[in-house]
């Protein structure tokens, strides 16, 4: 008697991922695409959201859309680098920004990594595996608990819903 075939199974992934895009059918794909494979996913609409969230939240890696009304993921990156309770957390460009040239000056501004939209859902967990491997290369040793105490590290702004544009630290 033959055994019963089965499909294989997806590969399982542990990951927390901070998704951070102000689009809601982007973030219902790459939510979709990472939860199958069994990542937790949290996501922020705005640049001022994820910052919220990054003060209790210390996902795996952070996957930033680059243009969102009143603090750009530009001024995100700039504040989560700001802060070293936060260092060690990969920070990928999920953008739309396809031009030549454009993965080149995402690269040199610090960024982990680059993904362009659409999303490739079929490479996507593979691409954000490899920045996560680089990034953890570049620490080996483990993070003290002591020094991943959450900070506050979002902007101070007066009004953020009549700002146009934010001061970022």
């Amino acid at each position: 008697m033959s055994e019963p075939t089965t499909s294989p199974q997806p590969r399982r992934i542990d990951w927390e991922i901070l998704l951070v895009d102000d689009v809601s059918d982007n973030i219902i794909v790459i939510k979709t695409a990472l939860s199958f494979f069994g990542a937790t996913v949290h996501t922020a609409t705005s640049g001022f959201e994820a910052l919220e969230k990054l003060e209790s939240l210390r996902p795996t890696a952070v996957l930033l859309d680059l243009r969102m009304p009143k603090l750009s993921g530009w001024d995100v990156f700039k504040t989560i680098r700001a802060n070293p309770a936060l260092e060690r957390i990969p920070v990928i460009a999920a953008t739309a920004y396809a031009m030549e040239g454009d993965k080149e000056e995402v690269l040199a501004a610090g960024f982990d990594g680059y993904i362009s939209k659409p999303f490739d859902m079929f490479s996507i967990v593979e691409q954000i595996q490899k920045i996560i491997n680089a990034k953890a290369a570049q620490f080996p040793q483990p993070i003290d608990p002591q020094d991943s105490d959450p900070q506050p590290i979002v902007p101070q702004l007066t009004d953020p819903q009549d700002s146009e544009s934010a001061p970022v630290p």
